[in-house]
């Protein structure tokens, strides 16, 4: 019964230190948040968005940079820039690690469908490049269904890349 019992316990080991090996993957250089402030239970069309970054090391060279899809607008919030959005990004500078920035941006949303507004943050850390990003839904991403004898159906490819 030992003998058998001892290989077991070595497999075993082996499983918990090689799962707990996998559990501590880092979580990068920033902390991305998005928050709809406005938005409460009966309107979910609010049209201001906040954006937090939290800088986990020290970034240099700050540079965001937003995928738009067609029919959403943005336009930065009074503040940091003020105004329509960029075509070249917001330039923020360096952040301190623990350092957080905010932005809020008015969106206006499409009357019908919508997409995901990908925010990517570029900078420099210790020498290396960094690119780290959030995707945001706005509107009803996703291609509409259609209802054929009772069931919903999704066509089995887009013409359009961005969901």
């Amino acid at each position: 019964m030992y003998k058998r019992l001892f290989p077991g316990l070595l497999i075993l080991a082996a499983l918990v230190i090689g799962s707990v090996a996998i559990a501590i993957e880092p979580d990068g250089r920033v902390a991305f948040r998005f928050l709809w402030p406005d938005r409460k239970d009966g309107d979910p069309d609010a049209p201001r968005l906040r954006l937090t970054m939290t800088a986990v090391t020290q970034l240099a060279d700050v540079h965001l940079v937003a995928m738009i899809p067609s029919g959403v607008g943005i336009s930065v919030r009074d503040g940091a820039a003020g105004g329509s959005w960029p075509t070249d990004g917001l330039a923020i500078g360096d952040l301190a690690a623990g350092k957080t920035f905010v932005v809020e941006f008015d969106i206006a949303k499409p009357p019908q469908g919508g997409g995901i507004v990908s925010f990517i943050l570029e900078a420099t850390s210790e020498g290396r490049a960094v690119r780290e990003g959030v995707g945001v839904p706005v509107g009803v991403p996703g291609t509409e269904p259609t209802l054929r004898n009772g069931a919903v159906e999704f066509p089995a490819s887009s013409p359009d890349p961005a969901p």
